[in-house]
């Protein structure tokens, strides 16, 4: 690559020429993967763009199986010496087997991240648009999809408010009284699983103009479902009309339409599910009911643009590609074209999924931000430690979003609270441990089998991450509330390591 000229200002001045922010597509999504990302830190939605069949996937952060446990197996530590010698002893089958009976977690998996649900949008006669196109602009975190049907162009922009905690879905055309559809939600019970039970939800219409999904978590491998759900979509137009029959939404004639989405658990923290989940929803609702949809957007801007906004990175010197499709544009780079501008667009696409998964405040990003549809997700989609939590904070510092370290902080803090019990009982040590894996309820024996989960450093691993935002900050003030941690850790650590005979 000749003749390239890198420019990075890490600052709040906005914007060089060489930015690119957008990426875009000439199709819908064809699957889940391919829609487009917007979040808040707390509610995540994945937008197919389809014109006459919408499908708006939503999440909430603290939706997961079960409910507060302990796995901690008292007196494990046990058959630490018997494991220890057959180490040393070469034979690795029977430490490995005898590990798997004496010291793993009950129960021996742990939680499962879960979908929320899906806002599905019908629009009769968009089957045949033209002029399609669907982007995600990093800059303002909407997702918008345009097309043409009879001469009437439309658009529909969806986001997810910080500020306001909704989701919002806009819907405008270039006519007046064009905009008439059908919506409904629904919900994702597991029943892939033997091993799930209990979990429902239910949907219906609320008149005049709002639809709500209700439910309680699965429970799984005997660990009782305790999650209350709610979210509740309002409707609201310009112009035309507006109404809810059994589990339907119907809007007809508008000039415009917003849907207004709230979603809400009674997660508390790690110990406590008490919260009330249809008040919290209803708070949210209130509390939005008299603002427009201009003043929501307006303050999800400036509360999206004071993060994104403080790295600018452009690539100069070579053709830009930003009026090629994004996807195009990433095949032209397998067959060996050259598009620096789209490496300066893939870095930024980190840096907006950080911001949309993780705020002050939050949970941490888990193994797919909060995005993700299945009941039964890949590895759980839990806080994978021995490298894929880590791997969600590298762009924090470096990135100049140092403040979205706080839900790895807050992480931290409640895994060495509950660590220090399993430190105890499975290792007979001081300190605080956490093995490969947890989940939402904090979970820190082995899990999952001996191979893997017996693997006590995944402590050691999350201090180094907050190690290094102490060295890229110097922010004394967090190092010495860092400190008890970082000696516990060490403390376990130092109560671990035995001589080699």
């Amino acid at each position: 690559m000749r003749n390239l000229l890198i420019l990075a200002f890490f600052s709040l001045v906005w914007p060089s020429q060489a930015q690119e922010t957008v990426l875009f597509y000439d199709e819908p999504a064809a699957q889940w993967e391919h829609a487009l990302p917007v979040g808040n830190g707390r509610l995540g939605a994945m937008v197919f763009g389809n014109p006459a069949a919408e499908r708006i996937q939503f999440n909430e952060e603290t939706l997961w199986s079960g409910g507060p446990y302990d796995p901690v197996q008292d007196g494990a530590h046990a058959a630490l010496p018997e494991i220890q010698r057959l180490l040393f002893a070469g034979e690795y089958a029977k430490a490995h087997d005898l590990f798997g009976r004496t010291m793993m977690g009950i129960p021996y998996e742990q939680m499962k991240y879960q979908p929320f649900g899906d806002l599905y949008l019908h629009l009769p006669g968009h089957e045949d648009a033209t002029d399609y196109r669907r982007e995600l602009d990093l800059d303002t975190g909407i997702a918008r999809t345009t097309y043409a049907v009879d001469g009437v162009t439309y658009t529909r922009d969806v986001y997810a408010s910080e500020p306001d905690q909704v989701i919002v879905v806009h819907l405008m055309a270039s006519q007046p009284g064009s905009i008439t559809f059908s919506a409904n939600m629904h919900g994702i019970r597991n029943t892939a699983h033997s091993n799930y039970g209990t979990g429902y939800f239910q949907m219906d219409a609320i008149e005049p103009n709002q639809l709500r999904l209700t439910g309680r978590s699965s429970t799984y491998l005997g660990i009782e479902g305790q999650m209350r759900y709610e979210a509740r979509v309002d409707a609201r137009t310009d112009g035309g009309q507006v109404r809810a029959d059994y589990r339907t939404l119907y809007v007809e004639g508008a000039n415009s339409a917003t849907l207004v989405i709230a979603a809400a658990t009674n997660h508390v923290n790690y110990k406590d599910v008490s919260a009330n989940a249809a008040g919290r929803v209803a708070a949210v609702l209130e509390a939005v009911k008299d603002r427009s949809e201009p003043a929501i957007r307006a303050d999800h801007l400036t509360e999206h643009r004071q993060w994104f906004r403080r790295v600018d990175l452009g690539f100069v010197g070579e053709p830009s590609l930003k009026d090629v499709p994004t996807d195009e544009r990433i095949l032209r780079l397998k067959e060996g074209g050259e598009d620096p501008s789209l490496a300066a667009l893939y870095y930024q696409f980190g840096r907006y999924l950080l911001i949309a998964s993780s705020r002050p405040g939050t949970q941490p990003a888990n193994l797919q931000g909060i995005w993700q549809d299945r009941a039964n997700p890949s590895w759980d989609s839990k806080y994978t430690i021995n490298i894929n939590l880590p791997m969600n904070y590298w762009l924090a510092d470096s990135g100049n979003l140092s403040e979205m370290n706080q839900p790895l902080w807050m992480f931290t803090q409640e895994v060495a609270e509950a660590g220090a019990r399993t430190a105890r009982e499975h290792w007979n040590a001081d300190g605080w441990v956490l093995h490969q894996n947890t989940d939402l309820w904090r979970s820190t024996t082995p899990m999952d089998g001996p191979s893997w989960g017996a693997w006590p450093v995944g402590g050691a691993w999350v201090m180094t991450n907050l190690y290094d935002h102490y060295r890229y900050t110097q922010d004394r003030e967090f190092l010495e509330d860092m400190y008890p941690v970082l000696k516990g850790q060490v403390e376990f650590l130092l109560d671990i390591l035995v001589e080699h005979p």
